[in-house]
């Protein structure tokens, strides 16, 4: 059965309220989001409570889950509050069988290029981003389940809100280009090569997305990248290690 897509296939039809509305929700959410997250009151408080290294660790992982919250909740609350249903959401059946086929190359690049890369002297000054000397499965798997709570709230923004929204309004070239300058735009903390970085994958998120009606490729890939820089970065890092034992996370 091919795809049903929830947007208009013929282009333009919703006027420009809905992606005008969709940029400015998401220019905002972003500046929320890099303003609460970089607070140096917040890092103070948890160091202060939580010690350094544990604080530095429930730093991240609030801040993945405030990402989760404000760019996956407030655009599906916004539009279940409309009345109307998730433009992502749909794509007939198979749809999770289309996406894989897709990803599962991809996924082999990925990796292969962030065991490369990852070994990078200035790439391990940022990677992992949480900075505690000794992992164990806990701390893996509770900062693997971040970055997927993360990453889905964040694709249901980018590619899921933001993209079809932009698509109704503007049509398809203009909903590529402002996703990825919005999308290049929240990659400015993260200095130049992520900035730089960013636009390609946009780009191929973009089409790829509108082209099956669902953004499962781009999450899936999304997650590949960031699990795969990680775990690399962990194996390779001299200040680092890995231990299956429990309770090492200590001060």
């Amino acid at each position: 059965m091919t795809s049903e897509l929830s947007y208009d296939p013929g282009g333009v039809s919703n006027g420009l309220m809905e992606g005008s509305i969709a940029i400015a929700i998401a220019c905002i959410l972003v500046l929320v989001y890099y303003i609460f997250t970089h607070s140096a009151r917040i890092r103070k408080w948890l160091y202060r409570h939580h010690g350094e290294i544990r604080g530095q660790i429930m730093g991240v992982l609030l801040s993945r889950l405030t990402g989760a919250f404000l760019f996956g909740g407030i655009p599906v609350v916004y539009l279940l509050f409309k009345g109307e249903g998730l433009p992502w959401a749909a794509g007939g059946d198979g749809i999770v069988s289309r996406a894989l086929l897709l990803w599962l190359p991809t996924a082999i690049m990925i990796i292969a290029l962030s065991f490369f890369i990852s070994s990078g002297k200035s790439h391990l000054e940022q990677n992992p981003q949480i900075r505690a000397g000794n992992w164990d499965t806990g701390l893996l798997a509770v900062s693997a389940l971040g970055w997927v709570v993360y990453l889905m709230g964040y694709e249901m923004l980018f590619r899921g809100f933001l993209l079809f929204a932009c698509y109704n309004s503007f049509g398809y070239w203009p909903a590529i280009l402002i996703n990825i300058l919005i999308y290049a735009l929240a990659h400015i903390p993260k200095g130049r090569v992520e900035l730089l970085g960013s636009m390609p994958v946009g780009f191929i998120f973009g089409i790829v997305t509108l082209w099956q009606g669902y953004f499962w490729y781009a999450l899936l890939t999304h997650i590949t990248m960031a699990l795969s820089t990680e775990w690399f970065s962990l194996h390779y890092s001299p200040e680092m290690k890995f231990l299956s034992s429990k309770g090492i996370v200590k001060e």
